[in-house]
């Protein structure tokens, strides 16, 4: 124990650290931790997206609620793009524009249809 006094408390951690449990190679698996459950922000995101946020949404209870309004107050939400493919099965899906979107004018000067590109009469 003498030899351990002199140690600051994250010295001492290393050295037991290394002592006891680091003995053979390989043993440093044990200290990995697990990645399992990690998420990206992309994730974090698609779980809390909304198409449309209401005012009083401002006041989010939580960092990914927060995060997912902050990518959405960054959208070009002028005109939205359209999937008309089900619109027989009465499904319409709907999302806003990406920057080429807006740069192309899709949605506002060439039909908003995913797969239509007719500028004519509007």
């Amino acid at each position: 124990m003498a030899r351990f006094g002199n140690l600051n408390p994250y010295d001492l951690h290393k050295r037991l650290i290394n002592d006891y449990i680091l003995k053979k190679p390989g043993d440093t698996k044990v200290l990995q931790r697990d990645t399992s459950k990690d998420r990206t922000d992309y994730d974090v995101i698609r779980d809390n997206h909304r198409f449309l946020w209401d005012d009083e949404d401002d006041e989010t209870d939580s960092w990914e609620k927060q995060l997912a309004k902050r990518y959405y107050d960054k959208l070009f939400k002028e005109y939205c793009i359209c999937d008309l493919s089900r619109y027989k099965d009465n499904k319409v899906a709907m999302r806003w524009r990406v920057e080429k979107e807006v740069v192309t004018g899709k949605g506002q000067f060439i039909c908003g249809n995913r797969t239509c590109s007719d500028n004519s009469g509007l």
